[in-house]
């Protein structure tokens, strides 16, 4: 297809006839891979006799075939584009990024990216040679092209580490110095046209991404060094053209003086905040440039910010981000001594002039109210508008001058605020007495107090005089804004109140007293406001009042009234903290929302399926991520709904009936992001209810999940595998279709023969477990290939846990059935092998004296139950190697009984111990800065890192924190356990029984085991016994005294 052929093709896809369109689409995509295809999509996007709509088609198609096949994709036979059409691209590119207009440069740069990251260096040495020669042009549609290219090629590097980045050392000393001079022109240029902008801005780019991961050596030298720091400093300081300002909200924030100035700010927040304290860098280059920076730049970058910020003052516009990236550099000067002794006398008129303005109600907030309140709440809840806005900034700056210097700057601030405040409240008396309402202006002043006091929130809990005054001002001030005409301050009011609901009342400490009951009631009265972000804000308000509610009883009466208002509100509105507040409502009531549990089930499940049809959709991605969080939240919501009523067996075939879905359209790839709630659903339902047909049907979707990705939420998975198993032991065993004895051992195979985490095949291995546990001399045919999947895996086996998992499946084979276990060992030739590992790890201990292996009571109870059916079985079942080592088997069971009695006793004493400290009434730390406080950060911070690169070397070895001999958390026995066919077996009681067994039925046995027992076993044997007696005698003790309560 030649040019003049390819235009008419791209013609036909602009066609407002359907068919058309498809017919020319088909066309381009068959002859994607033609040689020469992709090299004329190029010559049609730059050629300017062609019409720019077909051109710009030319470019976007260009676009998608370049990054389809330039390069085969990993592990995938992906065929690629001709080498000698890929050279011609390679050649021609830049030409057209030059000539063409930005609407096909923006789709072309793509193109430019996709074939940067894959051919340069190595397929494409000369580019930056060429590059370099554009920049030196003069020509300035060549050096904004070389502008671009050099952004590409220093952000492939931006977060490449020292070995990957030895290419941007070339591209950077290349460039640099060019680009210091070229940085210069602009900032001294007369004429701020946008071009200078532009090219400022890209310049900033690409020192942005050269020095992201480490400064380089040529930013040491005097000259450059001193170069740059200038020509940031002169770039904040250069007057804006505040006539070319376009005058739409949204088209000013994007105007390119803003987007220049933005990313000068964003470089000098990130060098103040990485080397604004020396003594914090890493040794060698960092750390020599911290002393640069700190001695000759620190001062005066400090005092741009000042500079951009007083721009507010004179009724100047600045973009959102240019005003949070100053305000966020200096609220981190605050933080360091040498930076806050410049900034301290400017701190109060910021804070007067900028600051608090900053925080009230204004008019974009105002018009976004009223046009668009579902947009309103979204913001206020977005993460990324909290991270880049302005109120966010502002609201850190006050909080951290709070903390920080309060004694220096809290006092004149709360006097501040409290002006508003009482200002504001004598406005609404008389707006009250002569039936008007608060002045906009004061309202709105009102807002940014209560936001600024919400932010000091911390500070004012902790510190005297204020916390003693924190319920006189709630009563004083947010009580009656509750009322108030303005809903912004209906809605400040219920988040202000929610900020102070955990102090001490004067009348009943926390979740307690009038004032406490007066607010929530308050609170809950915002629920039917008429204004959404107020009902929205009440929710908010109520979790955190429920939370710390002494007494629930006054909310039982109006329990569904809440409940309805909620769901209401979240068919408004999508907010993950909506669901969490029903949440923290279920989890207060317990089983006491029982009643409401059926319609609380089948709302959240509603919700659930409109969150997560969103979060699939087409939709914008910033709210597919909040839709997903909400959905996310419901499955919380309804796990903690069934940890409530789980005990109530009549309601949960009714929960599972709307439940079950979820679990169906979850328990496969679809439901990966949340996988483990979904799980911990089908957990619930396993264990606490019947094992019904449906819950069954979920089987072959669990050994599907295995085999395709689950591996990794094994664990997971394995719990209710375990409640099949357990709960439905004869359908377990009989089933064909499927073949659920098949199904575990394809899912265990394909795990530990696998190339996976070790820690992620121990579910695997219990799972061996938990059959031979609960089918008892009926899965005699698994014991062999068992066996065979953990001798293989023992013979790679790294890891310690997964180790004495492998051994702890060795010991249930061998209570299972001893003899065959022996055999089949046997036949292996693995016997003396194994058993000398086994005791090698029964005997090894930590430098502590610990137990280095089997570390839980568990694990120490099912070996020696593994290891006492040794013990009996017959002489002729018994190789000989085994039976030599019967006085160390003996020994072996010794040790693990003395140190599982040892254990026992240790949790039984911290049983008894584990009562709450006293709290203590610590006054908040002034935070004023000086050098103690910084030096004891700095060893606190040292000693932290060191522990964090001493367990990230243990990670990397496949230890954990329990392989650690400094931890003495070594035991796991605080942990919740799943039940087992052997919970109600004690190992003293088996010992002495066994012991019993063995002296009746083979006494030449047990005399010589006796004979070759040293007096230290012996004493401990006779110890043994004797606590097993007691053991035995206090359990006959329990079993008369229930016979009697029965009768």
């Amino acid at each position: 297809m030649n040019v003049q052929q390819l235009c008419a093709v791209l013609q036909g896809c602009l066609s407002a006839n359907q068919q058309e369109r498809k017919q020319a689409e088909a066309i381009l995509k068959q002859h994607e891979l033609a040689k020469g295809y992709v090299v004329n999509l190029l010559r049609v996007a730059s050629e300017p006799s062609v019409d720019l709509s077909v051109r710009q088609v030319a470019s976007i198609a260009f676009k998608q075939v370049a990054k389809r096949y330039w390069e085969a994709e990993n592990d995938k036979p992906t065929q690629v584009l001709a080498a000698e059409d890929k050279q011609l691209v390679r050649e021609n590119l830049l030409e057209a990024i030059i000539r063409v207009p930005h609407i096909i440069q923006s789709q072309l740069n793509e193109v430019l990216i996709t074939i940067v990251y894959c051919d340069y260096p190595e397929a494409w040495p000369g580019l930056l040679e060429t590059t370099m020669a554009h920049l030196t042009s003069n020509e300035e549609a060549r050096m904004h092209g070389g502008l671009l290219v050099l952004r590409v090629l220093a952000r492939k590097y931006e977060f490449r580490d020292d070995e990957e980045r030895a290419p941007l050392t070339a591209i950077i000393n290349s460039s640099f110095p060019v680009l210091l001079a070229l940085m210069q022109q602009l900032v001294a240029s007369p004429a701020p046209t946008p071009q200078v902008a532009e090219f400022m801005k890209l310049i900033c780019k690409v020192f942005w991404s050269s020095t992201f991961m480490a400064v380089p050596d040529v930013l040491l030298q005097p000259q450059q060094f001193s170069g740059w720091m200038m020509a940031f400093h002169q770039a904040v300081r250069k007057p804006l053209p505040w006539d070319q300002m376009p005058q739409g909200t949204d088209d000013r924030r994007k105007w390119i003086w803003f987007k220049a100035i933005k990313w000068v700010l964003h470089i000098m927040y990130r060098l103040f905040n990485r080397f604004g304290e020396p003594r914090l860098c890493s040794p060698g280059a960092d750390h020599e440039f911290g002393k640069l920076f700190e001695t000759h730049v620190t001062s005066q970058f400090l005092e741009d910010q000042l500079h951009v910020l007083h721009q507010l003052t004179t009724s100047h516009y600045l973009s959102p981000r240019i005003v949070n990236l100053a305000l966020q550099y200096l609220t981190r000067a605050v933080e360091l001594k040498g930076t806050y002794k410049q900034l301290k006398p400017q701190i109060e008129p910021l804070l007067s002039k900028v600051v608090l303005p900053l925080l009230c109600f204004d008019d974009e907030d105002a018009a976004l109210w009223e046009e668009d309140p579902q947009e309103f709440v979204r913001k206020g809840y977005d993460v990324l508008e909290d991270m880049m806005g302005t109120k966010t900034a502002a609201a850190n700056f006050v909080t951290t001058v709070g903390q920080k210097k309060p004694k220096t700057h809290l006092p004149w601030l709360m006097a501040r605020l409290n002006g508003v405040l009482v200002a504001h409240d004598a406005a609404a008396k008389a707006a009250a007495a002569g039936g008007l309402s608060v002045p906009q202006q004061l309202a709105r002043q009102m807002d940014g107090a209560m936001l600024a006091i919400g932010s000091l929130s911390n500070t004012l809990k902790a510190r005297d005089p204020y916390r003693s005054q924190l319920e006189a001002l709630l009563q004083a001030h947010v009580l009656p804004a509750f009322a108030s005409a303005h809903g912004h301050l209906r809605a400040k009011a219920a988040w202000l109140a929610k900020e102070f609901a955990n102090i001490q009342f004067s009348e009943g400490g926390e979740g307690r007293g009038p004032v406490f009951n007066q607010l929530m009631q308050a609170v809950i009265s915002s629920l039917h406001d008429s204004e959404l972000p107020v009902r929205v804000e009440g929710v908010m308000a109520l979790r955190t009042f429920v939370e710390e509610l002494e007494d629930a009883t006054p909310l039982k009466p109006i329990l569904a009234q809440l409940m309805d208002s909620i769901f209401k509100l979240m068919n408004e509105v999508e907010n993950e903290d909506l669901v969490f507040t029903l949440e923290v409502i279920v989890d207060k009531f317990g089983d006491e929302i029982a009643p409401y549990a059926v319609n609380l089930a089948r709302n959240l499940t509603a919700a659930f399926w409109k969150y997560s049809g969103q979060a699939d959709g087409d939709e914008d991605g910033d709210e597919d991520d909040q839709a997903a969080v909400a959905a996310y939240g419901c499955l919380k919501a309804l796990n903690t709904l069934l940890d409530g009523v789980a005990e109530m067996k009549h309601l949960l075939p009714v929960l599972e009936e709307d439940i079950f879905p979820i679990m169906v359209k979850c328990i496969s790839s679809d439901g990966q992001d949340v996988l483990e709630d979904v799980l911990e659903l089908l957990a619930y339902f396993t264990y606490f209810g019947e094992l019904s047909d449906r819950l069954w049907s979920l089987w072959p979707q669990l050994h599907a999940l295995v085999l395709d990705f689950g591996v990794d939420y094994w664990e997971n998975i394995l719990v209710p595998l375990d409640n099949f198993i357990s709960k439905g032991t004869e359908r377990y065993l009989t089933s064909t279709n499927p073949n659920y004895q098949e199904s575990v051992y394809q899912m265990v195979h394909h795990t530990m023969t696998g190339d996976y985490d070790e820690l992620n095949v121990i579910p695997a291995v219990r799972l061996m477990e938990v059959v031979l546990q609960n089918c008892t001399g009926q899965v005699d045919a698994c014991l062999q290939p068992y066996l065979q999947l953990t001798l293989n895996k023992l013979a790679t086996v790294e890891n310690r846990l997964l180790k004495d998992e492998l051994l702890l499946m060795v010991a249930n084979t061998l209570y299972y059935n001893a003899a065959a276990t022996l055999s089949i060992l046997q036949q292996f030739g693995a016997t003396q092998q194994l058993f000398g590992l086994w005791f090698q790890c029964i005997f090894e201990h930590s430098k502590k004296g610990k137990p280095a292996h089997f570390k839980s009571q568990q694990d120490k109870k099912v070996t020696i139950l593994g290891l006492l059916a040794l013990l009996v079985v017959a002489d002729a079942s018994l190789p000989a190697e085994v039976a030599t080592g019967l006085p160390q088997l003996l020994a072996g069971l010794i040790r693990l009984l003395l140190d599982l009695k040892s254990q026992q006793d240790a949790a039984a004493e911290a049983a008894e111990d584990d009562e709450e400290e006293p709290e203590e009434d610590l006054e908040a730390d002034d935070g004023e800065d000086d050098d103690i406080t910084d030096e004891a950060q700095l060893e606190e911070e040292d000693a932290y890192m060191k522990r964090l690169r001493k367990q990230a070397l243990k990670m990397l070895r496949g230890e954990t924190a329990e392989d650690d001999d400094d931890d003495d958390d070594e035991w796991t026995d605080g942990e919740e356990v799943v039940g087992t066919p052997l919970d109600d077996i004690d190992p003293f009681v088996s010992f002495a029984e066994v012991l019993g067994q063995l002296q009746a039925a083979m006494p030449a046995r047990y005399q010589a085991l006796l004979a070759s027992a040293d007096q230290g076993v012996m004493q401990a044997l006779a110890a043994m016994t004797e606590y097993a007696a007691q053991i035995k005698q206090k359990q006959e003790a329990e079993r008369q005294q229930q016979q009697q309560q029965q009768q």
